[in-house]
């Protein structure tokens, strides 16, 4: 049984969204980089306190926040540690 301990907070989506909007520069230049207007970057931070599914990865490419970081309810940061210990394995052979 999940504890609420166990779920992320709207707080802890919220800090590495505003990290990403803070790496590029405001909410209209993230919003460029990621094909997406400032006004949905804006409802993302404050409507949705989170970054939608579909768009981590392309703020993670954007702006070097982790995918589980951004999302730890879809990319949960143990098993994102286990990906890449094995990324950087195939890189090293």
């Amino acid at each position: 049984m999940k504890k609420a301990s166990d779920t992320p907070s709207a707080q802890n989506y919220v800090e590495p969204l505003q990290r990403a909007v803070a790496i590029c520069g405001g909410q209209k230049p993230l919003g460029i980089k990621v094909g997406k207007s400032q006004a949905q970057v804006s409802l993302w931070l404050n409507r949705d306190k989170k970054a939608p599914a579909n768009m981590v990865l392309k703020i993670e490419a954007a702006t070097g926040v982790p995918r589980h970081e951004l999302r730890p309810d879809i990319y949960p940061p143990d098993e994102y540690k286990a990906v890449a210990q094995i990324l950087q394995q195939k890189k090293a052979a």
